[in-house]
């Protein structure tokens, strides 16, 4: 008869503490990412995110596929019951917005993963992207100018100059042009919202930074953004991204 193995005690494992998010927690965030599982919704998602009225119609949805506008309403509806989206009837028409307390959550997301979903992308050859990098120089030049006229309460070239480092940070590392005007926006928005802030009695902010595409400080700042409703603000950052993901 064999005798069985034994294991020392200090190689036996032993129930460690957890920190793992509440099991409604991770129900809600489950449903939410099961909703935009589908890429026309994810899509749909963004649009509105970034549509510089704060909200689309279904008429304005129903451009981005072939797909009908009951189809557009059907998934549309989906996100909603997610809490996602809200939504207000005018006439015949109805038009989407980004939740109240879902918008952090939302651009967390987009700007975590569009971009290194877009990396995978094939490049753009060296011509076409030396004519589209000429061609976003005016673009820059003309979204600094709006935003220079919106935000009265700063210096004008203040304003601009954040505009243009921000357009030279990103498009230093990014392989493709064709998001480059919204991303630069929203990056100096969120750096131009920072200079006004009041640090004082403000909403408290955090970091939640990882390197090589992790995805791990994605994912911290949307779990808290979403269990925080707006008491916290998560922000998230890489370092040293690679052109591959790595979880």
């Amino acid at each position: 008869m064999t005798d069985a193995a034994t294991i020392p005690d200090a190689e036996a494992c032993s129930p460690s503490t957890t920190h793992a998010i509440g099991a409604e927690a991770a129900s809600t965030v489950a449903s939410a990412l099961k909703a935009l599982a589908d890429p026309l919704r994810l899509r749909m998602l963004s649009a509105i995110a970034a549509d510089p009225r704060g909200e689309s119609c279904v008429c304005d949805l129903a451009e981005l596929a072939e797909v009908s506008q009951p189809t557009v309403s059907h998934h549309l509806k989906v996100l909603k019951e997610t809490g996602m989206l809200a939504s207000e009837r005018r006439g015949t028409w109805v038009w989407y917005r980004i939740a109240p307390g879902k918008q952090r959550a939302v651009a967390s997301l987009l700007d975590a993963f569009a971009p290194a979903a877009a990396v995978t992308d094939e490049p753009e050859d060296a011509a076409a992207r030396a004519e589209a990098l000429q061609q976003m120089d005016a673009r820059v030049t003309r979204l600094a100018e709006e935003l220079a006229d919106e935000l009265t309460g700063l210096n004008r070239d203040l304003v601009i100059a954040i505009v243009r480092e921000s357009y030279a940070g990103l498009v230093r590392s990014a392989k493709l042009t064709q998001h480059m005007i919204p991303l630069t926006e929203r990056f100096a928005r969120q750096r131009l919202a920072d200079l006004t802030r009041d640090r004082s009695s403000g909403v408290p902010q955090v970091l939640f930074v990882c390197v090589q595409n992790a995805g791990r400080s994605q994912l911290a700042a949307a779990i808290v953004n979403q269990l925080a409703d707006g008491r916290v603000i998560a922000r998230s950052a890489g370092s040293t991204p690679a052109s591959d993901l790595h979880p």
